[in-house]
């Protein structure tokens, strides 16, 4: 315990948010295990059903950060940028045989992790560099995952719907 709260305050946490430098072996697998294996191994449970059904639509969550790079976010950046890799690869696959894999990519989205973990400055800087100059609903997020789930999606196959306010067009 002592160790943890003497990486807390050197700004290291389980989130693996660290200078690239500094970055923990273990945070980097963790986050790359959580972001990236865990959406690999659950499209591809799901994928097998909906290829048996010859139908199906997957929706993974990205990120803003899958596009920018973000300090002190090497391994998620990282992790979610290999989820649109691995959505490219999933919809050339898949999309033959009626399934089709998009990705969401999000700007901050105020859940209760959210709100904590942007709560201070480093949240209102960031919400200033966003254009609509505001963090995304959980609504929102929603409303664009359930559009490329929809038949009216189904010609939307290996795209990125970015909802980030515009944060990634400059």
């Amino acid at each position: 315990m002592r160790r943890h709260r003497r990486r807390l305050r050197r700004g290291r946490g389980p989130a693996g948010l660290d200078a690239a430098e500094d970055l923990d072996a273990g945070a980097w697998a963790r986050t790359l295990d959580v972001n990236l294996t865990g959406t690999f191994r659950l499209a591809q449970a799901v994928g097998r059903h909906m290829l048996a059904a010859g139908t199906g639509r997957i929706v993974n969550i990205a990120s803003q950060a899958a596009h920018v790079g973000l300090d002190r976010h090497a391994a998620y950046c990282a992790s979610k940028a290999g989820v649109l890799g691995l959505t490219r690869v999933l919809a050339l696959e898949w999309g033959g045989r009626g399934v089709t894999v998009n990705t969401v990519s999000p700007t901050v989205v105020l859940t209760d992790l959210g709100r904590a973990a942007w709560a201070k400055a480093a949240g209102i800087r960031h919400q200033d560099e966003i254009p609509t100059g505001r963090f995304a609903t959980p609504a929102e997020i929603a409303a664009a995952v359930l559009f490329l789930a929809s038949d009216g999606a189904a010609m939307v196959n290996g795209a990125d719907l970015r909802v980030d306010g515009g944060f990634t067009i400059r």
